[in-house]
This record gives structure tokens, C-alpha cells and sequence, in this order.
């Protein structure tokens, strides 16, 4: 069989490698890719079981809980996620640590979810809204971030599974967190 240039991992110099080398470097990344989609099919599944532990708990405690939410607009559009553990659209959000004011933990939720970075100062506060949907208080407190152009949005895959922009008429009444669908209708008024 013939040879061909292979790269050395690593970044070192390219050298000569035999076709057999070359199927077995791409049987050994294909093995790798598999680990990888095994491994975050592995976590969503936990993610779900994980989320309806959470919810029988709070139907139990019924909890009062404080979270941030940010609404990224660019061009009349806003950004909206999808988590794999629940069917609704929603905002980047997540819940505040202990001591963490909302404007940090909205940064920080919008790094985690969709790996865009911006400064705290960027964030303009848009409201607190309470939400008892699923079985606990949530005190929403809501951030907004206008854009000049779309960013490179990032997902892992694992906890949010697709993130895109949409024109806030054409999301679905019933598919929408309550905390979108309150700060959409206060915006609009």
C-alpha cells in the first residue's frame, strides 16, 4: 500500500506514514469521537434524571430560589436556548451561588451556557420577575445585552443543546420558560 504525509501529534514535523498508519490514527480518532458522543449522551440522560429528582424535591419543599436570565438582542431578535433535560425554550439563566450578586451570575450563566464573555457594566438590569412554575418561587432577575452583530455562539452539548436567535413573535406561547414569556410581554408594552 501506498504512503502518504502524516502529521505527528503534537505539532511536530509531518512524516511519511503507510496507508495502514494512516487507517489506524483515523480508527483511533473515530474511537475517540465515539467516547466522546457516548459520553455526552451519558450526561443528558443524567442531566434529565438528575432534573426530575429536582422537581419531586421541590414539590415536596416548594423552595424559594434567585436566578439571573439574560436576553441577548441583535438586530430585533433575541437569543433562546434549549436544555436538554427540559422541553422549553428560555434565555441563557441559571441560579445564583450564595453571595453572588445577579449581574455576576449573569455574566457568568452567559458564559457557561453559550460561551459569550462580557463585563458585568454590559449588562443593562431589564427586571425582577417571580416566577412559580415548577413547583418553587424564582426570583428572576433579568439582564439585558444588546449586540451590533450575532456572536459565535457556543454550546456544550450536554446541558444546553442548541442556542439561536429568533424574532420574539415567532416563539411559541406554550414552548416558552414563563420568565421569557413575562419579560417579553413587559417589554412589548
Amino acid at each position: 500500500g501506498g504512503g502518504g504525509w502524516c502529521s505527528v501529534v503534537g505539532g511536530g514535523r509531518p512524516r511519511f506514514c503507510s496507508s495502514r498508519a494512516r487507517r489506524a490514527l483515523l480508527a483511533g480518532f473515530a474511537d475517540t469521537l465515539r467516547v466522546f458522543v457516548v459520553t455526552d449522551s451519558l450526561w443528558r440522560l443524567l442531566l434529565r434524571v438528575s432534573y426530575r429528582a429536582q422537581l419531586a424535591y421541590w414539590l415536596i419543599r416548594r423552595p424559594r430560589e434567585r436566578s439571573a436570565h439574560v436576553a441577548v438582542w441583535c438586530d430585533g431578535q433575541i437569543l433562546v436556548v434549549r436544555n436538554s433535560y427540559r422541553a422549553l425554550t428560555a434565555m441563557p439563566a441559571g441560579g445564583l451561588k450564595r453571595g453572588e450578586a445577579p449581574a455576576e451570575g449573569a455574566s457568568r450563566e452567559l458564559r457557561e451556557e453559550v460561551g459569550i464573555s462580557v463585563a458585568v457594566a454590559q449588562l443593562r438590569p431589564a427586571g425582577v420577575f417571580v416566577s412559580r412554575q415548577q413547583f418553587k418561587e424564582d426570583q428572576a432577575h433579568v439582564f439585558e445585552l444588546e449586540l451590533e452583530s450575532q456572536p459565535e455562539v457556543e454550546v456544550d452539548g450536554r446541558e444546553v443543546v442548541s442556542a439561536r436567535f429568533e424574532a420574539p413573535d415567532s416563539l411559541p406561547t406554550e414552548g416558552c420558560c414563563e420568565i421569557l414569556r413575562c419579560y417579553l410581554d413587559e417589554r412589548g408594552k
